[in-house]
């Protein structure tokens, strides 16, 4: 079955409803086919069997006359292994496609294809279940129908759509990420008459007083007609249900209210306005029904519209957000600027992942002359070309001092290639003449640290130390893209896991190897501890008891004589539950401190706090396995002399467990103490 199918390009081409493929089904024509687009659906298999079972395919006419004639189109491949086959424009040949790993029977599974202008290339992408599988560099078309040639796949299809712009671009992935107070995710140098956005959003609790979920903005709370236009909050009355902004009449405060939506689920909400028949219509959807729609007959375009999730003037919602993607702008404007992505001042990917072509994961605003580059490798196999693994550069492949800042590569006999500039080389190459084996996990840390005054360029595989250079002409660099692994060389085949990229002086308190967390271990002195700083290191608790168990501690004398004395510090919780207790700076309040949810035992988890100045304000952060859990402003920030470091402290019980990979980055917005080393005890 299916309903409410429409030819709007932009709209949905079958709801989100169980609908049965069928053979010949045309349900859309495209009159024009953009170069940058996406599309997602979900589906269901029946059961599988040999031989090509189509699902989708966009073309004009016959089968595979023209290159456009099966780019994009999925099938169910041959093999009847339940894997899929998807058309990859590449080089021009009409038979290249990507074969993802088989999908479940009976199960729904989410499939994404796009096509987006990156930099200066189209990128032809595809997700599977949300996780990146395909990305190559692509083609664009000019038309298509929706229609498929071979045998349809016994199976049901959910929930179809094509969006296509000159302007799309995903603020938020589709992965659950709380929401934040004051967290801007974008800029839009000019916000359209006609755009759409969509995100899911899980609250996890309701209360009364507003509490905001998205906000476009450009000036303060509502002094401006476009200071709310569009924006998301829960209700004020805390029933569950959505108040969302409405463009009418210039009334600031004009919105609609939803029914209200259950927590803990996702929730699907769409707010668009497109031109219909020479009238601007302004519409929200929630879980893909209409239940709003206007006329805005002010309509108007917005230049460098900020976007959060959520905002500064309200509190956040007690939730989590996905999937948040804004569409600006028609297909045929070609002067809209590219949105801009807030960008992240690290990387950290914990979990394990595949290295994928072409894949910029990141791009960095400044990276200093003194940084870090770590991460665990685990390559399958070698072959005769030289492959990459990881880029940082700031455009290019090789022709510049700032392209190689550093990138790693795998020679066919397994030898680790490192390439950065050094001495004014600008492409100099560190081989490590020991083969990394294969099918095993080796640890790869690249770094640059100033000692006094000198810089020195570093390499350590699996804590050893194999490169050790003075650097006399370090450089620092502006908008680092990290790519990993890059477009410009064949991608090694391995999964890399615990990727940490800082811009900082680095210290590695503890290296990354289990080390048994003992009561009184002083691990290190630091002569200045910043205002701005980043602590990390991974805990793996054997079992818990009642009463406070030291993991780390940073002070300068007794327990809690002096405010400096225990921010920042991890305990496992009095409750012996396995949560963690981590100290806050802020109110001078020596107990404040942030319980995170339990963590499991005898499993390695990853904690990072970091001080940073945003905005003119000091921003106090924790994350757990690389997700924020707790961002408060610290409005007594202070630094610190003689701060000593241990692992675990004198005063309490230490952990029952492991410590390992525990590092400080000690920065002063670029500026490093020299003469001035931290003391390390034991290593």
């Amino acid at each position: 079955m299916i309903k409410k199918l429409q030819l709007t390009f932009n709209e949905q081409l079958i709801e989100d409803r169980e609908t049965r493929l069928v053979q010949n089904k045309l349900v859309a024509v495209v009159p024009i086919w953009d170069k940058t687009y996406k599309i997602y659906f979900d589906v269901k298999p029946n059961s599988y069997s040999e031989g090509w079972h189509n699902v989708i395919r966009f073309n004009i006419g016959s089968d595979a006359n023209a290159y456009d004639d099966r780019v994009p189109g999925v099938w169910f491949h041959n093999s009847g292994d339940g894997s899929l086959s998807i058309t990859v424009p590449q080089n021009g040949n009409l038979n290249s496609s990507f074969k993802t790993a088989p999908i479940p029977p009976n199960n729904w599974s989410h499939i994404e294809i796009s096509q987006q202008l990156d930099y200066i290339a189209y990128v032809y992408t595809i997700k599977l279940n949300g996780e990146k599988i395909g990305k190559v560099s692509a083609l664009a078309f000019m038309t298509a129908l929706l229609s498929p040639f071979k045998m349809f796949q016994s199976s049901l299809i959910i929930a179809m759509q094509g969006v296509e712009s000159c302007c799309f671009k995903q603020l938020i992935e589709d992965n659950e990420t709380p929401l934040v107070q004051n967290k801007l995710v974008a800029i839009v140098p000019i916000l359209d008459k006609t755009y759409k956005f969509f995100f899911d959003v899980k609250p996890n609790s309701y209360s009364e007083g507003w509490h905001n979920v998205v906000r476009f903005i450009i000036n303060s709370d509502a002094n401006a007609y476009d200071g709310r236009v569009p924006g998301v909050w829960f209700h004020n009355s805390g029933d569950g249900s959505l108040s969302i902004t409405v463009p009418q009449n210039g009334n600031l405060n004009n919105s609609f209210k939803t029914a209200p939506i259950p927590p803990n689920n996702w929730s699907h909400v769409e707010i668009s306005q497109q031109l219909e028949y020479g009238a601007y219509v302004y519409t929200i959807k929630l879980n893909g029904e209409k239940v709003f729609s206007v006329e805005n007959i002010h309509p108007e375009s917005y230049a460098n519209v900020h976007v959060y999730a959520s905002d500064q003037s309200h509190q956040a919602q007690d939730g989590f957000i996905k999937d948040f993607a804004i569409l600006n702008g028609k297909a045929d404007n070609e002067i809209i600027p590219n949105i801009l992505l807030l960008p992240k001042d690290s990387v950290t990917v914990i979990n394990e992942e595949i290295l994928k072509t072409y894949n910029l994961i990141a791009t960095l605003p400044f990276l200093e002359k003194a940084y870090l580059v770590s991460f665990k490798i685990k390559p399958t196999s070698y072959s005769l070309e030289y492959k990459n693994i990881i880029h940082l550069t700031t455009g290019g492949d090789y022709d510049g001092y700032e392209y190689r800042i550093p990138s790693l590569y795998f020679y066919n006999n397994g030898q680790l290639s490192v390439k950065t500039t050094i001495n004014g080389y600008i492409n100099k190459e560190f081989v490590i003449p020991e083969a990394l084996s294969l099918n095993e996990w080796s640890s790869i840390r690249v770094s640059q640290v100033q000692v006094n005054s000198i810089y020195f360029f570093r390499v350590y595989v699996d804590e050893k130390l194999k490169i050790d250079i003075e650097n006399r002409y370090p450089y620092s660099f502006k908008n680092v893209r990290v790519y990993c692994a890059d477009p410009w060389y064949a991608t090694q085949p391995a999964s890399i896991k615990d990727l940490k990229i800082f811009s900082g002086n680095i210290e590695q308190l503890i290296e990354d190897r289990e080390t048994p967390l003992v009561q009184n271990k002083l691990v290190a002195v630091v002569p200045i501890l910043e205002k701005t700083y980043k602590i990390y290191f991974d805990v793996k608790p054997n079992s818990y008891s009642e009463g406070w168990h030291n993991v780390i501690r940073f002070n300068i004398s007794s327990d809690a004589k002096a405010y400096d004395d225990r921010v920042p510090g991890v305990w496992f919780h009095n409750s012996g539950n396995g949560s963690l207790s981590i100290t806050v700076p802020g109110i001078r309040n020596l107990s404040s401190s942030f319980k995170t949810a339990p963590i499991p035992p005898n499993t390695w988890s990853h904690i990072e706090i970091n001080q940073q100045l945003e905005y003119s304000a000091y921003m106090y952060t924790i994350k757990l396995n690389g997700e924020k859990v707790f961002s408060v402003e610290n409005i007594h920030p202070e630094s610190y002399e003689n701060v000593n470091v241990y692992a675990s402290d004198q005063l309490h019980y230490a952990q029952d467990g492991f410590i390992k990979d525990f590092a400080v980055i000690n920065k002063k917005a670029g500026v490093y103490i020299e003469s001035k080393t931290v003391t390390f005890f034991d290593k």
